[in-house]
C-alpha cells in the first residue's frame, strides 16, 4: 500500500514512543521529547537520515543543547519561530530555489496539526528535526549554493563564503530573528539582489502566459527594415508581451516599421546580438527562447553568485566571459568597462582569481608551447625565413639560434626543444601593453595587433588570454596615483619598442566569471549566450539534486 514519506515518518516516530532505539528512554529530568529527539539522532536506522539534508549539522545543534527541544515549548505547541521559518521557506522561491527541499509540506501539515492543541511526543520531535534540517539547510544553500562549484567544474578556486550555521540558528532562535538570520545568509552582492528582482519579474510574465513565438526564418533569409510580412505582426506581439516594444509607439500590422526596428535592436542590445535591427536566424533564435527556459537560466545563474567570495574587494577587475566585457569596480560603482575578446570554445578561458601586479609595456610574447608545436612549427617547416621576418626568435636556452640553420623536418611536437620569443611591435599580438596577474593558466590581459575583432559581437578568438579594447586606458587607471606615468609617458612607453615593466604599488584583484544573465545597474535584464556550454552541466545537476 502506497504511504507519504509524511505518514511514514510519524509512524516512524510514534514507533519510537515505545520502542527502544539506542537510549531512547527518559533520563532523570530530561523531558519525553528531549529523549526521542536523542534517541532519534544517535539511533542507526537510516530512516531519519533519508529525511534529514543536513543531519550531521542537525546532531551537532541538538547536541550542544544537551537535546532539548529549540522548536516547541514544554507542552509541545509550536512557537513564533516556526511560523517566521516556514513564512521563510514558502519564499525560498524568489532566491531560485526550492521550498520542497526545506520540507515545506511537511511542515505545514505539522503547522496545522497544532492548530488544534499540543503534539504529541513524536509529532513534536518531528516537527523539531524537520524545522532545525529546513532552517540549516537553507542557510547552507544560502550561503554556498545547493551545488559544490568544484563537481561541476574541476578547476574551480574560488573560496566561497562560510559561516557556523548551528552557532547562526541558536542565535536567530535566541534573538527571535529566524527569517531575518537567513535572510542576512544571501550573498550581499547589488548584483544578486537585481537578478533575484528580474527572476520576480520574468516569473510574473511566466504567470501571465509567456511570450508568443516568432516564425522560423529560412537558411540565411532576412527580415530588413522596411519589409512587409506575416512574421513581423509576430514580432510584434513578441516584445509587446515583454515591454520592449512600447504600445503607445505600435502601429499594429506586418510592415516593418522605425518603432519596431527600435525595438528589436534593444532586444538584440540585451541579448548581446549584432545592433543592426535585421531580423536573422539568430534574432528569432533568442525571441524563441520560452519564458520557463529563461527562468531556469537566471535560477542557476543565481546559484553562480552562491559560489562566489564574501568580498571580491574594495576596488577589482571583473570579467564577465559570455558578456565579452572588462569592468573595473570601486565598491559597487563602475568607473571603467572595456570590450573584450576570450578564448575560442576550444580552447576555453577559465574562471578564476587572481590578484593583478605587473604593467608590461612594449611586451616580449613569449609563445606557449602548444601553438610553438601545433601552429608554428608547420610554419618553420615550410619557410623559417618567413617566420624569422616576424621578429619570432628561436632560443636554445637563453641563446639566439637561426631559424634557417636548423633542421626542422626533424623537429616533432614531442622533441621540440626550442623556446620562441616574438620581439615588440605592431606585428606581436598582444600589441603594445600586457597586464600580469599570476595563475596557473598563464592566462593575462593585453593589447592586440587585431582590433577589429572587439566589433564582432561574439568574441571567442583567443588561445584563453583575454584581450582588451582599451589597454591604455586601462593601464593609465591602474596607474593614475604615480604622477610620472602620464597619459604622455604611457604612450611612449607603449610605442617604444623595448620592454618595461611596472610593478603595481596596490595589486588589484581580477575575477574571471561566467554569467549568462544578469541584471545591469539600469534594471535591464541582460541575457548572453552559453558561448562555453557551462549552463547545461549547471542546469542538469540543479535538476538531479
Amino acid at each position: 500500500m502506497f504511504m507519504s514519506a509524511w505518514v511514514r515518518r510519524v509512524l516512524f516516530g510514534t514507533l519510537c514512543a515505545f520502542v527502544s532505539l539506542g537510549g531512547a528512554h527518559a533520563a532523570p529530568g530530561e523531558s519525553p521529547v528531549t529523549a526521542e529527539l536523542r534517541g532519534r539522532l544517535q539511533a542507526t536506522s537510516t530512516a531519519v537520515d533519508d529525511e534529514l539534508r543536513s543531519r550531521p549539522l542537525v546532531a551537532r545543534f541538538y547536541g550542544a543543547r544537551a537535546w532539548r527541544p529549540a522548536w516547541t515549548d514544554a507542552q509541545g505547541r509550536p512557537g513564533a519561530a516556526v511560523d517566521a521559518l516556514y513564512g521563510a521557506v514558502a519564499r525560498a522561491g524568489d532566491e531560485g530555489l526550492r521550498p520542497a527541499d526545506y520540507h515545506r509540506a511537511a511542515l505545514r501539515k505539522l503547522l496545522d496539526g497544532s492548530r488544534g492543541g499540543a503534539l504529541g511526543v513524536a509529532q513534536a520531535a518531528e516537527l523539531e528535526l524537520l524545522a532545525t534540517d529546513a532552517y540549516l539547510t537553507y542557510g547552507r544553500h544560502l550561503l554556498g549554493g545547493r551545488l559544490d562549484p568544484q563537481g561541476i567544474d574541476k578547476d574551480w578556486t574560488l573560496k566561497g563564503r562560510s559561516r557556523d550555521l548551528v552557532a547562526v540558528l541558536q542565535q536567530a532562535l535566541a534573538q527571535q530573528r529566524v527569517a531575518e538570520s537567513l535572510a542576512e545568509l544571501a550573498p550581499a552582492y547589488p548584483g544578486y539582489a537585481r537578478l533575484r528582482e528580474g527572476l520576480a519579474r520574468l516569473r510574473q510574465t511566466v504567470a501571465a502566459g509567456g511570450w508568443p513565438a516568432v516564425g522560423a526564418l529560412a537558411k540565411g533569409e532576412r527580415l530588413e527594415p522596411g519589409v512587409q510580412d506575416p512574421r513581423i505582426a509576430e514580432v510584434r506581439a513578441r516584445l509587446l508581451a515583454t515591454g520592449e516594444l512600447d504600445a503607445t509607439q505600435d502601429i499594429g500590422g506586418d510592415v516593418y516599421d522605425p518603432a519596431l526596428v527600435a525595438a528589436v535592436k534593444g532586444f538584440q542590445a540585451r541579448h548581446g546580438l549584432l545592433e543592426d535591427g535585421v531580423i536573422g536566424g539568430a534574432t528569432v533564435l533568442a525571441m524563441n527562447v520560452t519564458a520557463r527556459e529563461r527562468v531556469a537560466q537566471l535560477e542557476l545563474n543565481l546559484e553562480r553568485w552562491r559560489w562566489l567570495p564574501a568580498d571580491l574587494g574594495s576596488r577589482y577587475i571583473l570579467i564577465n566571459i559570455p558578456a565579452f566585457e572588462l569592468a573595473v569596480f570601486e565598491g559597487n560603482q563602475r568607473v571603467f568597462e572595456a570590450r573584450v575578446v576570450v578564448g575560442q570554445q576550444v580552447k576555453p578561458t577559465p574562471v578564476f582569481t587572481g590578484r593583478m601586479q605587473q604593467v608590461v609595456f612594449s611586451p616580449y610574447w613569449n609563445v606557449p608551447r602548444s601553438i610553438a608545436t601545433e601552429e608554428l612549427l608547420p610554419q618553420l617547416r615550410r619557410n623559417p625565413a618567413k617566420v624569422a621576418g616576424q621578429n619570432i626568435r628561436v632560443l636554445d636556452g637563453s641563446t639566439v639560434v637561426d631559424a634557417t640553420a636548423v633542421d626542422w623536418s626533424q623537429v616533432t611536437p614531442a622533441n621540440f626543444p626550442y623556446r620562441l620569443r616574438q620581439d615588440p611591435g605592431a606585428a606581436n599580438p598582444l600589441g603594445r601593453v600586457k597586464f600580469l596577474f599570476p595563475n596557473r593558466y598563464d592566462v593575462y590581459l593585453h593589447d592586440t595587433s587585431k582590433p577589429g575583432l572587439f566589433e564582432r559581437s561574439q568574441r571567442t578568438f583567443s588561445h584563453g588570454c583575454i584581450r582588451v579594447s582599451r589597454p591604455l586606458e586601462l593601464a593609465q587607471y591602474l596607474l593614475r596615483h604615480d604622477p610620472k606615468w602620464t597619459r604622455e609617458a604611457i604612450d611612449a612607453a607603449a610605442e617604444a619598442g623595448r620592454e618595461r615593466v611596472v610593478q603595481l604599488t596596490e595589486e588589484v584583484p581580477v575575477h574571471i566569471l561566467y554569467w549568462t544573465a544578469w541584471v545591469d545597474e539600469h534594471g535591464v535584464l541582460q541575457l548572453r549566450n552559453d558561448v562555453y556550454q557551462r549552463d547545461r552541466p549547471v542546469a542538469k545537476a540543479l535538476q538531479a539534486t
